[in-house]
Parts: C-alpha cells; sequence; structure tokens
C-alpha cells in the first residue's frame, strides 16, 4: 500500500535541481584538480567560472523551492506549479551553460532574467494567497 505523495511537484523540482547541484559540485571538483587549486580561484578564470557557476545556482535556487513548497502546500495549482517548475529547470541548465559563453551570453542572459521572472510571480503569488489568509474579508 503506498500513501499519498505530499508535495510531489516540489518534490520532483527539489531532486532534479539536487541532482544538478550534485553535477555542478563535481564540476568545481573536477577543475580543482585539472588547475591544482586547493581553495579559491587563485587568479584562474577557468575556475572563477565553475565556481560563480555552481554559486549563482545556490543563491538563487533555495528561494524558488522555498515558494514552490509554501504554494504547492498552500493548495495553488499542481499544474501551474508543475509547469513553472520545469520552466525554472530549463532557464536554471541555460544559465549553467551561458556561463561559458562569451559576449552577449545569451542563454546566461535568459537563465537570469527567465529566473527572476519565475521569483517575482511565484513572490507575488504567495503574497496574495498569505495577505488573503491573513486578512478579514467578511466581517
Amino acid at each position: 500500500m503506498s500513501l499519498p505523495l505530499f508535495m510531489p511537484v516540489t518534490m520532483l523540482t527539489t531532486a532534479i535541481l539536487g541532482m544538478i547541484l550534485v553535477g555542478l559540485g563535481a564540476y568545481v571538483i573536477h577543475g580543482r584538480f585539472k588547475h591544482v587549486l586547493a581553495h579559491g580561484d587563485q587568479g584562474n578564470v577557468d575556475m572563477l567560472i565553475r565556481m560563480r557557476t555552481q554559486s549563482n545556482f545556490i543563491e538563487y535556487v533555495p528561494i524558488a523551492l522555498i515558494l514552490l513548497a509554501l504554494l504547492e502546500s498552500s493548495g495553488a495549482d499542481q499544474r501551474i506549479l508543475a509547469f513553472g517548475s520545469i520552466v525554472l529547470v530549463l532557464l536554471r541548465i541555460s544559465h549553467i551553460f551561458g556561463m561559458r559563453q562569451d559576449q552577449p551570453a545569451i542563454f546566461r542572459r535568459i537563465g537570469a532574467m527567465g529566473t527572476f521572472i519565475i521569483l517575482i510571480i511565484a513572490s507575488i503569488w504567495a503574497l496574495f494567497i498569505a495577505i488573503a489568509s491573513l486578512i478579514p474579508w467578511s466581517l
């Protein structure tokens, strides 16, 4: 007998993004071996790009997952959340590949701007849900 899955969209999205983060960690570790660097980038541009790629992911993905979990646990439409999650994953992948592009780095720009848009939409949606639950609309 299987139990009902709690927040399946959040769980699936977190699992996918978690695996991407592991890949980015391996990418940084590979750079450390390749350039024989124990700490920091020591002025090595390749290492700086590897580290910033991982750091940028870590900077933006957690708040997106927190918003996703809060929205899903508040009863937001799972189809919309699933669509937004797919878009978020694709945007984060775009950003990763864009970090290796020379200017104008279109994939990096798409990934960054798209992530901002997803965060803004999710934040506003969460604000509406939170405010609606706090304000007594009927007296």
